[in-house]
């Protein structure tokens, strides 16, 4: 791609093969070079060329105004559409080498940089469905790669400042890639017991890699190492003891982190207990979740706000006596409650025991 000399590339798997006619109506439907992406649709054909199915995207014309979506926009495979060049040359973007997937690694991306894109319904392209393909098989491989795929794609839109308005387009995208996986890859060469283990497997590799990503994220090896040795839950992968960590330095320096990441350890653990269904009605908390918004999941949920050890309940309560006198009432279970739902909110001091 880079020793490339035209403006627009174009490629094929080395098992499918273009319609005679696909790379000159592509071109034609650029409108000689105005759309950065142009898409046609494909036919799915068997191993003996037999016609399977067909897909495309109706015929339309999509305009990147900065709120395009896009990981769903098209398909993410590289192989149906004509491409301008300097999206990858000018950004920066490539294929990641030696990984399954590249496509959904690099398609979202590239979209985020196309000013427009254009939709043809032509099936100008055979894509050939083997057994054997990667996406109809099953290895560790498989799995490993679609998670170094995610972190791919997660460091670009954290880099590009789009992270937070992609988010739950990003999660939607994440469930379909696994759930395709699962529905296709896994259906192929394995018996009964392999398939519902590796099924198992994948859905423990997904939803521990949504939970703990940002907690493990930037981490070296050496730091690794010894959570792979000890850590059994998610709160292991905290701080070694959360209820007798220094909070001075925090609270001396206008900071909440303390209380943040002991509640958020006590979201974790009884989210984890919880079965799919009610785990699911939880909303996702993480490192950078606002301590009242932990302690309203807390109440909610009946999750025990015990305090941590370095939180002086007697202490805080006999600094705050109107807060003492609304534990009397019932209002609150403890001075912990209130100091976590308002009290840090109101610069109510927090004396450690």
């Amino acid at each position: 791609m880079k020793t490339a000399r035209a403006d627009f590339i174009a490629s094929a798997d080395s098992d499918d093969t273009m319609k005679p006619n696909m790379l000159e109506a592509l071109w034609n439907a650029s409108e000689n070079g105005y759309y950065d992406i142009v898409t046609c649709g494909f036919d799915r054909v068997d191993e003996a060329g037999n016609f399977v199915s067909t897909e495309h995207s109706g015929r339309k014309i999509i305009v990147n105004d900065g709120s395009l979506e896009i990981f769903s926009t098209i398909n993410p495979a590289f192989w149906n559409k004509l491409w301008r060049k300097s999206l990858y040359t000018e950004n920066n973007i490539w294929f990641p080498e030696h990984l399954y997937y590249q496509d959904t690694a690099t398609t979202p991306r590239i979209l985020s940089k196309a000013k427009q894109v254009r939709c043809i319904p032509d099936s100008l392209y055979n894509y050939r469905v083997r057994p054997q393909s990667i996406s109809t098989t099953t290895s560790p491989k498989h799995i490993i790669d679609y998670f170094k795929v995610f972190d791919i794609i997660l460091s670009f839109l954290e880099r590009e400042g789009i992270k937070e308005k992609n988010s739950e387009n990003f999660l939607s995208y994440l469930d379909r890639s696994i759930a395709h996986h699962a529905h296709i890859g896994v259906q192929h060469g394995l018996e009964e017991k392999e398939r519902e283990q590796y099924l198992r497997h994948l859905l423990a590799f997904k939803i521990g890699y949504i939970e703990n990503r940002k907690l493990l994220i930037g981490k070296t090896a050496d730091e690794l190492l010894p959570f792979l040795e000890q850590a059994h839950t998610i709160s292991d992968l905290l701080s070694p003891d959360l209820g007798r960590c220094d909070a001075a330095s925090f609270i001396a320096s206008g900071e909440r982190d303390v209380d943040r990441f002991w509640l958020l350890a006590l979201v974790w653990q009884y989210k984890a207990a919880q079965s799919i269904f009610a785990w699911k009605k939880i909303p996702s908390v993480d490192a950078e979740t606002p301590l009242a918004k932990l302690a309203e999941i807390c109440l909610e949920f009946g999750i025990d706000m015990r305090p941590p050890a370095s939180f002086d309940e007697t202490d805080y309560l006999a600094r705050n006596p109107d807060v003492a006198q609304a534990v009397e009432r019932g209002e609150f279970r403890s001075g912990y409650d209130h100091y976590a739902l308002h009290g840090h909110l109101e610069d109510r001091g927090r004396t450690s025991a």
